[in-house]
């Protein structure tokens, strides 16, 4: 009678005639705040009788399962699936499930979070901590899990109650103590895999994560590794650890693996993510920072992976090894290493290559995540236990179970990790699902991005809802009320235009420039203005749009498509600065004096535009050259071009680097989407205009919200590169007899001018790109993060202070910026979010993580279509050497704008000076640094299905040294080809990608 009374159905409550009993209990706690103080907390917790207690539209067929915390945590992939196929149904998630998943891991709960959003009716989420007859407070003496394995069998047994009679209940628990307790309560109690095997298709017991816990589980204790009594050293104890690293025999950091190599990596100290003062030379062959300690072999990193936080033991100085200086030839090195590296005596090498080394004794937190690769070829067609090889190589090969091998051939398919034990070589894991077929470049792009954590998911309901409402055909105009507050600048005497790569749809900014009557001193002034979508009148801050941008943190450019950080309604259109058409801008408008370029004063203000002209840089180049064009727009194209080498000329002199990179441009085509045709991105006059006066605006805005929030504003800065990081560069430099002066920024500028070599109009690029290559990342950071020292300054730029405010569109980086400048000039409150030093350099360093991603992701689609385009075809290309190796040397194709290795034969003997920055050998031609090569490429597929450019040396020119000993170091230079953001082309970066897209 009791269950019966305060049973609860969605038809029990008419009229709201009866009253719901209600009853409140007080929870006390301390809390430590950020700043270290202490406080009390006291929420009250309100429970009731008249929660629902089955989803909108009632239950689906077949019984209904209640899952506890641990399946959750580690089945979300066989959850996910299930679901998303629709064959699990019925699923009850508890509160005391989703709170306990949320603070032992967040991603899994974002991933719970999203499949109970989009589950419809086969996911159901019951308030039981809120319902009064399924909470419970803990008993004395019992630990929080055990109070939440209670609460779960409790909930379970109240839904048994409710549902009797119309659908069974089952609990799914892996965990063996709560599933004892369940059964002798008298419920219906599974692991994961003996309700799917009894409920499910076989295909979908492939999903299962293999943890060990789950009885019955196909691949736990079956896989072997082929290795009679292999056995990796045991991690220590917490305690161990603990006593260790304050002794300081043990370091903790961060594994970075070679991107070629799965058995060597580098562990970068806490100390140094946490920001060590001084910048740590970084070893141009490696990437490793002068304090990062070596892991190398099998043995010695103990079951660590890319990212782990881990803990290593530092050798002796006898037992420090020195990085290995080869190119990987293959894949499949892993496994024809034959004996781990470790166990094989060190190599004679020269005492000054050695670097600290360690091996690991803890893995304190794990980094695994979902991996993209395939599957090995099987000698035995039969074996249900077969190796997956992740595309990168920084990952090792999973063991995964399946009984799909056959179908799986020759599919990208999805993987994860679910444990590695000592006595396995590898890790096991278990199928996600299938990607697409390998080669195909619809999936190989997918892959490229799940490898690069970029999110794909579609934009979510709550998103959409923040769009502004838009005509059946999509038109908008800018309301009259929002415009009346607005500077306009529609008039005829501002002529807006935009200049961006051929087919851009995403116009993030336009610029007017008109003359000016004389100022009161007499001095010629001229108005220049750069004018900025208006994302945030769209995107308010905390929003659904805004928590969205914030996440993904960029959009990301591929050869052939975008993946945009907002919805395309604002990227492409209401955002869009397009022609003829009124938008919304942020405003940065100048008054420079004519002759000199200096800035007389500064306005920043919101406003209302109207574009003359959306123009690709092609097209603005030929007005400005069409001498007989005399329009009002062509001599405002000259004037602005004016305007802009004297403000180049000025940065110049403080000492702004310009540097070089390759760069590809792919021609598509229009309906395979294959690449027909690659060549080098042409620069124009029109590009560095427009990057100069996106420059100008940045550094502007950075010191405006610097001077009104100097401990919350967003700026972007660039660290001098440690002198170490110059050897490389300054080996060559000398060796072509001339000297690298890289005491400034300034000093090494001009030093790279005067490297010019007659009849090798390459040289000076080439050297220009191997200096890029020294630069120090830059890198977003808040104001009053004190790891920056009060050390604000873009070394590449020769700014002293700069940040992003001219692309809002596809950086949220910029978006912050915005609200921080509206902020500055008295439009808006600055949100609460922003106003914290710690949130602004949590937010920071996420979007240093999405901007990196999405740099590795583009030069990933660049390396995929060039592996297309030269699949079926090789070609013969002159090349110049850049860098040189123990087994190889890496080459630039100047033509195609491509970079790849040449690995040559051990028979060709030859030997590696460091010195010389050269490979000499006996039976073949000497090669040094920048020496010009002929090679033949073509592409070459691995039995692992990972493909690479081959190249192969045809012939050395050379030529290059012996041109130098009679140029001298005096020489006057050529002009460089740009001003660099530390080696990135921020301003044009993202541009170079829409014109692939738009070719």
């Amino acid at each position: 009678p009791a269950a019966a009374a305060s049973r609860v159905r969605n038809d029990a409550r008419e009229d709201g005639e009866t009253m719901a009993s209600m009853d409140r209990h007080t929870k006390c706690f301390f809390k430590k705040t950020r700043k270290g103080q202490i406080k009390k907390v006291v929420k009250e917790h309100y429970v009731r009788d008249d929660i629902a207690c089955e989803p909108d539209g009632g239950w689906g067929e077949g019984c209904c399962i209640v899952i506890d915390t641990n399946v959750a945590l580690h089945q979300m992939d066989f959850l996910d699936v299930a679901a998303t196929d629709g064959v699990l149904r019925n699923m009850i998630v508890l509160q005391t499930v989703l709170e306990e998943v949320k603070h032992r891991n967040l991603s899994v709960y974002k991933r719970l979070k999203t499949m109970v959003q989009t589950g419809g009716r086969n996911v159901f989420v019951f308030a039981n901590e809120h319902h009064a007859d399924t909470h419970s407070n803990a008993l004395p003496g019992e630990s929080p899990n055990d109070r939440n394995d209670r609460c779960i069998r409790v909930a379970a047994a109240w839904f048994e109650r409710q549902l009797q009679g119309e659908h069974t209940v089952e609990l799914v628990t892996n965990d063996r103590e709560c599933r004892s307790r369940a059964l002798e309560q008298g419920l219906k109690c599974h692991t994961v895999y003996e309700w799917a095997k009894i409920n499910l298709p076989p295909k979908y017991l492939e999903n299962i994560a293999q943890t060990g816990e789950g009885e019955g589980a196909p691949g736990v204790d079956g896989a072997t590794d082929g290795k009679e009594g292999f056995c990796y050293p045991a991690h220590l104890s917490a305690e161990q650890i603990q006593e260790g690293v304050r002794a300081g025999r043990l370091v903790v950091g961060t594994l970075h693996m070679a991107r070629d190599n799965a058995t060597e990596g580098w562990v970068v100290p806490q100390a140094d993510l946490a920001g060590a003062k001084g910048a740590a030379s970084k070893d141009q062959d490696t990437g490793s920072g002068s304090r990062d300690v070596l892991v190398s072999g099998r043995m010695s990193l103990n079951r660590a992976t890319e990212l782990d936080k881990i803990v290593v033991e530092v050798l002796p100085q006898s037992q420090w090894r020195a990085p290995k200086l080869t190119i990987a030839d293959d894949i499949d090195d892993e496994e024809k290493e034959g004996k781990d590296a470790a166990s094989k005596p060190p190599p004679v090498v020269d005492p000054k290559d050695l670097r600290k080394t360690g091996k690991v004794v803890g893995i304190m937190r794990r980094s695994w995540r979902p991996y993209c690769g395939s599957i090995e070829t099987q000698q035995n067609g039969r074996d249900k236990h077969v190796l997956f090889v992740p595309v990168s190589k920084q990952f090792p090969k999973i063991r995964i179970f399946t009984r799909q091998a056959a179908e799986l051939a020759n599919k990208r398919i999805l993987v994860s990790i679910d444990s590695w034990d000592e006595t396995s070589k590898f890790p096991t894991g278990h199928y996600v699902r299938t990607l697409g077929d390998i080669g195909n470049i619809e999936c190989e792009s997918q892959v490229i991005l799940i490898e690069h954590d970029v999110c794909v998911r579609e934009f979510a309901p709550a998103v959409y809802r923040c769009l502004p409402k838009v005509g059946p055909n999509g038109e908008w105009d800018v309301p009259e009320e929002e415009a009346a507050k607005r500077v306009d600048l529609r008039g005829e005497e501002y002529r807006v235009c935009s200049i961006d790569p051929p087919g851009c749809k995403d116009i993030d900014d336009a610029l007017h420039v008109r003359p000016l009557p004389p100022g009161p001193d007499g001095r010629q002034r001229v108005e220049v203005g750069v004018h900025i979508a208006d994302v945030t009148h769209f995107v308010n801050a905390d929003s659904a749009i805004d928590v969205e941008g914030k996440f993904r943190g960029t959009s990301v450019y591929l050869v052939q498509k975008r993946i945009d950080m907002l919805p395309k309604l604002l990227t492409t259109d209401l955002c869009s600065l397009r022609g003829n058409v009124d938008r919304l801008s942020f405003s940065c408008v100048w008054i420079l004096d004519t002759q000199t370029a200096e800035i007389l004063d500064v306005k920043f203000h919101k406003s209302v535009i109207r574009s003359v002209s959306a123009m690709s840089y092609a097209a603005a180049q030929t007005i400005i050259d069409d001498k007989n064009d005399e329009t009002p727009l062509a001599t405002d194209l000259r004037l602005m071009l004016s305007i802009t080498k004297k403000l180049r000329t000025k940065r110049t002199e403080r000492g702004a680097l310009s540097l070089a990179s390759p760069e590809v441009r792919f021609e598509l085509d229009r309906e395979t989407h294959d690449p027909i045709n690659v060549s080098m991105y042409e620069h124009k006059e029109t590009n560095g205009m427009v990057e100069e006066m996106m420059l100008l605006a940045n550094m502007s805005v950075a010191t405006k919200i610097h001077q009104h929030f100097p401990n919350c504003a967003m700026l972007r800065r660039h660290p001098a590169p440690p002198p170490a990081n110059f050897e490389p560069l300054r080996k060559v430099v000398e060796a072509l007899g001339f000297e690298l002066d890289s005491v400034s920024n300034k000093s090494l500028a001009l030093s790279l001018d005067k490297i010019v070599l007659p009849g090798n109009d390459m040289a000076n690029k080439l050297i220009r790109i191997m200096a890029t290559r020294s630069m120090c990342q830059a890198s977003y950071f808040g104001s009053g993060d004190t790891s920056a020292a009060g050390d604000f300054s873009h070394y590449g730029l020769a700014a002293p202070i700069y940040t992003h405010f001219t692309s809002p569109i596809r950086r949220y980086a910029d978006v912050v910026v915005h609200r921080l400048l509206s902020a500055s000039i008295g439009l808006t409150e600055l949100p609460e979010s922003l106003r914290d030093a710690a949130g602004c350099k949590d937010v920071a360093d996420h979007l240093n993580h999405r901007h990196r991603m999405a740099q590795f992701a583009g030069r990933a689609s660049t390396d995929l279509h060039s592996h297309v385009f030269f699949k079926d075809r090789v070609a013969e290309e002159e090349a110049y050497v850049m860098r040189v190796r123990k087994n190889g040397v890496v080459v630039i194709i100047p033509r195609l704008g491509l970079e790849s290795p040449v690995i040559f034969e051990a028979s060709k003997g030859y030997q590696l000076d460091k010195d010389t920055m050269g490979l000499t050998s006996t039976s073949a031609p000497a090669i040094r640094v920048l020496d010009r090569v002929q090679v033949r490429i073509q592409v070459q597929t691995s039995v692992s299905h990972r493909s690479n450019l081959k190249l192969t040396l045809l012939e050395v020119f050379g030529g290059v040294y012996s041109s130098a000993t009679s140029t001298g170091a005096g020489k006057s230079a050529g002009k460089g080809k740009r001003a660099s953001d530390g080696g990135e082309d921020e301003e044009n970066a993202a541009k170079k990608m829409k014109s692939s897209q738009a070719k």
